[in-house]
C-alpha cells in the first residue's frame, strides 16, 4: 500500500503524506464502492472528477478496482488545485488548503475552471468542519480519534492562513 501510494505521488510530483493522508480521511484507505455521493475507490474520487483528471471516460467501478488509478487521481488533483491557486503540492503548510479543495470537489462551485484560470478557489466557510481535522490527524500520523476535531480544525486554519502571508511575501514557494 504504501509503495503504491507512494509511486503514485512521485509519479504526480506531489507529496505520498498528503495522498495517504487524503485517502485516510475519505475511506480509512480501505477500497469501497460507490458512496451515497457516488465517490468510489479508496481516494473517493466522483468519476466525473476521474474523468477530467483523466482525459478519458473513468467509472466507479474503474475507480474502486484499481487503487493505484485512484492514488495517481488524488495525487493529480492536489497538484492541479496547487498549480492553479498558486500553492505548491509538496508544501506540508499548503495541505490544508488542498485538503480543503480535494472535499470540495471539481464542479462543486469551490473549485471551478474558467477561461482564464484551469481552476479558481472560492473559500467556503461551509465546508465540512470533519474533514479537514481528519486529514491533518492522517498527516501527523495519527489515525484515530484521540484528538479533538475542533482543535485540529483551528490549528488547520491557521496554518492555512500562515501559509497565505508566507506566500504573499514570496517566503513559502
Amino acid at each position: 500500500m504504501r509503495r503504491m501510494i507512494s509511486d503514485a505521488a512521485q509519479r504526480e510530483n506531489a507529496l505520498a503524506r498528503s495522498v495517504a493522508a487524503i485517502g485516510w480521511s475519505e475511506t480509512r484507505l480501505q477500497n469501497v464502492g460507490a458512496n451515497a455521493a457516488g465517490a468510489s475507490g479508496m481516494f473517493g474520487i466522483l468519476p466525473s472528477t476521474a474523468t477530467w483528471l483523466e482525459g478519458r471516460a473513468v467509472t466507479a467501478a474503474e475507480l474502486a478496482n484499481d487503487t493505484a488509478l485512484s492514488a495517481r487521481l488524488c495525487a493529480r488533483f492536489l497538484v492541479r488545485a496547487a498549480k492553479a491557486t498558486g500553492y505548491d503540492a509538496k508544501e506540508p503548510l499548503h495541505l490544508p488548503i488542498l485538503a480543503s479543495a480535494y472535499n470540495a470537489g471539481y464542479g462543486k462551485g469551490k473549485i471551478r475552471e474558467s477561461s482564464s484560470t484551469p481552476f479558481r478557489m472560492v473559500y467556503d466557510k461551509g465546508t465540512d468542519g470533519g474533514y479537514l481535522p481528519r486529514v491533518m490527524r492522517a498527516w501527523n500520523g495519527q489515525f484515530s480519534a484521540g484528538i479533538d476535531d475542533k482543535v485540529l480544525l483551528v490549528v488547520g486554519v491557521c496554518v492555512a492562513a500562515v501559509a497565505g502571508v508566507l506566500i504573499a511575501r514570496g517566503r513559502a514557494r
